[in-house]
């Protein structure tokens, strides 16, 4: 998939999608988490694109162990599209 078209994607993106997202796939997220998601969603996007893996490596502190292990499983799952 084109970058361009995940960023503009991204654009529109809001924290309650996030939750919504999360609730759907059986994952706690606490405000901290979904503000940490948000940012790298809609300010962090094209270090986000570049190199995914470092970036969620840099936000482990920030987020559990659990969610770090969703977003990563999510990555491998989806990142044929990117």
């Amino acid at each position: 998939m084109n970058k361009s078209v995940i960023k503009k994607y991204a654009a529109n993106i809001t924290k309650n999608d996030i939750v919504n997202f999360a609730y759907k796939e059986n994952i706690s997220l606490s405000d901290s988490e979904v503000d940490v998601i948000f940012k790298a969603i809609h300010f962090d996007i094209d270090v986000l694109l570049e190199d995914p893996i470092a970036y969620l490596d840099d936000s482990k502190g920030k987020i559990s162990d659990e969610v770090y292990t969703k977003l990563l499983d999510f990555y491998n799952k989806y990142k044929k599209f990117i």
